[in-house]
């Protein structure tokens, strides 16, 4: 049997550091430095590794400044916006990450990773080994051939390229790809190619004529028409285009093949690496990994960090030092008098690990661990009375994710505990655009030094020596919370509405909502039939079939086919989204058509299919409410999503129908905050026209359209007082005259006029909008009426974007994150009403501004008044809040 050739794998670093930066949600590490790329590129290098097996294993990346390709066409990749500055910081990372890795990291000046890739596919064809190319780009697929195979990831899986892979794909072999791309031009390079060529057009010409100088040289003789033409006036343009796309193989790498051997990782090096980034998963992953190649993890990142600067740890922390382990103290029985006979105080923060994991439904946890510094208690415990009366002893148990336990009580007949502290709310509420995923997250935010559990799956595991680190972690953690939240202003944002919600979603998800399956019946056939109408038009609009679904594929028929100019460019592409698709649908039905059928095939896979499965074996059901999930405070829900269901259209009333109330006569209460945002915003900015309209109770829109428009309310028409609705609206939002000219279809110049009528006839809105985006540059974060943060540094970024997109944060967060408090306030009051007045009547849904209730029928008189009064309390403005009610057997006839 012949001997398998070795693999020579290399790898397209910039390519990947990007895919890694927009698929993996943000991350940082204790000194704020991102780390989501690296998290994202270590994953890509670590499957490169177990997929091919490499004998040699190179990452290949592009010099900054450039490339001689600038020097034969200036607008080369020049449409391309700057990186985000949060990936720019992680460039010279993943440059270190790489080796420690065990894959060297090639860059040469002036030249691309592309370059580098086909110079050392030469070498490594010419030494004997198979080579697979990781990579996105299809100039790259040029390569391709006898022992040369590319390997492409998609959102679909992954595909490795060979000789009949691209053929299938682009419809010529891979030596006529650069002659395609002379053709079709590429749009994520800027090459232009022929005007009115796109992919299919240039293959066929390809497969005609073989190669691009006889597809020119034949171009006079072709039948007349605007492709002959094309080719012929943009001869040239085709021939450099072609040069572009050509790869240079002689690059001087400057380095030999044997020396780039894969070597596996450096873990010495690495663990510290990953232990200063804060990459906590990775670290425990590759410190097994380290065990069993014979290198002690703990005493490689242990040292590492005995060799760093004292001044690098902040002042009060801890430098390393770990609380010496207390012996368990084993309390048969759950006293004041046992907790501090074990060293413990009530009265503080402490931290609790209970074995085994607390699901809902499930018997009580037999095992509890109680931590402070210096001390520790294990308690035995045997059932949810005997867990209550241990947990009722503290004023501050610290937990992580309480919300399980809270509804694991609530099933087993025990009422929510309360003052819990829930260590990830309490660090989102500090940063919330973090939300820590474990316990070592969270101690990585607060830049503590903590003797934390081997790994994150011990934190309920048996053993009482992981338990007792766990509930340490939990009491240091908590601790240090609570100091931060009363310095920031926070504590009683926490304690008065963030903590007690906690146990009032729990037992919104134990109750959830009935369902009438009966009501979806056919629905979802009906939408599969209209999809299979829109799909069939869009494709006659194209002028030929494509996946609807497949960005790549529209963009390639809207810009390139259809000739529609591009609006927005993304890291792999032109844009497709919903924004770019309404604004082409003025110019072309195609995009309209798309935008239907997205909203369809979303509508059917979130609601009409998933819905039926979702429901529970009480007809119920039971989304999961999460409290973290937003930036601004707003409540979100998962399985199902209950805030994408269109209000507006009709399938969305006909989804809404099939939510009733579970008994027989019961009805479905709708209680609706009315213009809640433009209610706030009155608030803050104290405009006297915008309070007195809200003050009198006249139409907000109505009358803001009367006043630039300068005729009475009486004259304002429909079409007037839709666009007053989109500028008061868009104010909020930091819709600009950009977005707007979009929105009504006018001119830019006139949309710009549209502004500066609303702000001269609301001067104060504009001087707060401009003070919220000074005190947020002053602060670095935007804050709520009830002191909620959100840290917002990229708006002083020296990066354009990203400066404009924090500004629209800055403007918008004070009003939409008040209206979030605002609601869960209500929700807490009308939780308290229902309690006080013995109702039946529950709380079921929450969904942007509205409440949903199950309504008693014997309480459908009284109380539907007193919901609405204390709704309308909850928190005090300087116009008045209203609140709109309805009542319906179902959501939707309670919506009206």
């Amino acid at each position: 049997m012949a001997e398998a050739k070795k693999t020579l794998v290399i790898l397209d670093g910039m390519a990947y550091a990007f895919r890694a930066f927009y698929a993996v949600p943000e991350m940082s590490n204790a000194q704020g430095q991102a780390t989501n790329a690296l998290f994202g590129f270590a994953n890509a290098l670590r499957r490169a590794e177990r997929e091919f097996k490499p004998a040699v294993a190179v990452v290949a990346f592009d010099s900054p400044g450039g490339s001689f390709r600038d020097e034969m066409l200036a607008d080369y990749k020049g449409h391309r916006d700057a990186p985000p500055e949060a990936l720019v910081s992680q460039f010279p990372l993943i440059e270190q990450l790489a080796p420690l890795m065990g894959w060297p990291l090639l860059k040469q000046a002036r030249m691309e990773a592309d370059d580098i890739m086909a110079t050392l596919c030469k070498v490594g064809r010419k030494a004997g080994y198979q080579v697979v190319l990781l990579t996105s780009d299809k100039d790259i697929l040029q390569l391709v051939g006898e022992g040369v195979r590319v390997y492409r990831e998609n959102p679909k899986g992954a595909l490795l390229y060979g000789p009949d892979q691209v053929r299938e794909r682009y419809g010529v072999g891979p030596q006529q790809v650069g002659d395609l791309l002379g053709l079709m031009g590429d749009s994520s390079d800027n090459i232009p190619g022929v005007p009115g060529i796109g992919e299919k057009t240039a293959a066929k010409l390809l497969l005609e004529y073989g190669t691009l100088e006889k597809v020119l040289k034949a171009a006079p003789g072709m039948k007349p028409g605007k492709l002959s033409e094309n080719l012929v006036a943009f001869a040239a343009q085709a021939r450099l285009s072609r040069r572009l796309a050509e790869l240079k193989d002689d690059v001087e790498l400057g380095v030999k093949l044997q020396d780039l051997a894969y070597r596996g990782p450096d873990y010495e090096g690495l663990l510290p690496w990953f232990d200063r980034m804060g990459l906590r998963t990775l670290l425990a992953d590759y410190g097994a990994k380290a065990g069993a190649a014979g290198v002690d993890a703990a005493k490689a990142v242990a040292g590492a960090r005995a060799l760093a600067s004292p001044a690098q740890a902040p002042p009060g922390r801890s430098k390393g030092k770990v609380a010496k382990a207390v012996p368990l103290a084993i309390l048969k029985g759950a006293t004041a008098a046992a907790l501090r006979k074990a060293g413990l105080d009530p009265a503080r923060p402490c931290g609790v690990a209970v074995a085994p994991e607390i699901a809902p439904g499930e018997a009580a946890p037999t095992r509890l661990v109680l931590a402070q510094a210096g001390g520790a208690a294990r308690l035995v415990v045997d059932g949810w009375e005997a867990l209550r009366e241990a947990l009722d002893l503290l004023e501050q148990p610290v937990l992580f994710m309480a919300k399980p336990l809270q509804r694991a009580l609530l099933e087993a007949g025990q009422e929510p505990l309360k003052g819990l502290l829930d260590v990830g709310v309490a660090a989102w509420l500090l940063n919330s655009t973090r939300v820590p995923r474990d316990l070592a997250e969270a101690a990585a935010m607060l830049q503590l030094n903590l003797d934390l559990p081997q790994a994150q799956t011990d934190l309920f595991e048996a053993d009482d020596v992981q338990l007792r680190k766990s509930a340490e972690a939990l009491a240091a953690v908590g601790l240090e919370l609570r100091q931060r939240l009363k310095a920031a202003g926070m504590d009683e944002l926490y304690d008065g509405m963030e903590g007690p919600l906690l146990g009032l979603l729990a037992r919104m998800e134990r109750d959830g909502i009935r369902i009438d399956v009966a009501a979806l019946d056919g629905l979802e056939v009906a939408a599969q039939k209209e999809m299979a109408t829109l799909h069939k038009r869009a494709i006659q609009a194209a002028g030929r079939d494509f996946n609807l679904n497949s960005p790549s594929q529209l963009a390639e028929v809207l810009f390139d086919e259809l000739g529609l100019k591009p609006l927005k460019k993304t890291k792999t592409g032109f844009s497709t989204d919903s924004d770019v698709l309404e604004a082409l649908s003025e110019e072309h039905e195609l995009p309209h058509l798309v935008l239907e059928h997205r909203q369809l095939a979303k509508l059917s896979g979130t609601y009409l299919q998933a819905l039926p499965r979702l429901v529970a074996a009480d007809g119920r059901v039971h989304s999961t409410w999460n409290q973290t999930g937003t930036a601004t405070g707003r409540l979100s829900s998962l399985d199902p999503n209950l805030q994408n269901i269109p209000v507006r259209t009709e399938l969305g009333k006909r989804i809404r129908h099939a939510f009733v109330a579970g008994k027989r006569g019961d009805l479905i209460l709708a209680a609706d905050y009315s213009q809640i945002e433009l209610r706030v915003l009155a608030h803050y900015c104290g405009d006297p026209v915008l309070k007195q309209a809200f003050v009198a109770g006249r139409d907000i829109h109505t009358e803001t359209a009367a006043r630039m428009h300068h005729v009475k309310a009486e004259a304002v028409t429909s079409e007037m007082r839709s666009r007053a609705k989109v500028i008061n609206f868009g104010v909020l939002y930091g819709m600009g005259a950009f977005r707007i000219s979009r929105e009504f279809g006018v001119p830019l110049r006139e949309a710009k006029s549209f502004l500066e009528d609303y702000f001269g006839q609301f001067p104060r809105v504009r001087e707060f909008l401009e003070g919220c985006r000074q005190s947020t540059r002053d602060r670095g974060y935007a804050s709520t009426l009830l002191k909620r943060r959100r840290p917002i540094p990229e708006i002083n970024s020296a990066n354009r974007v990203l400066r404009e997109q924090g500004e629209r944060i800055a403007t918008n967060l004070p009003i939409q994150g008040t209206a979030a408090d605002l609601l869960k306030l209500a929700m807490l009051a009308v939780e308290k009403l229902l309690a006080q007045e013995k109702a039946r009547t529950r709380l079921l849904l929450t969904v942007h501004d509205e409440l949903v209730f199950e309504l008693a029928k014997e309480e459908a008189g009284s109380l539907p008044p007193l919901i609405q009064r204390t709704m309308e309390r909850a928190l005090k403005l300087d116009v008045p809040v209203r609140v709109e009610m309805g009542q319906g057997r179902s959501w939707a006839d309670a919506k009206g």
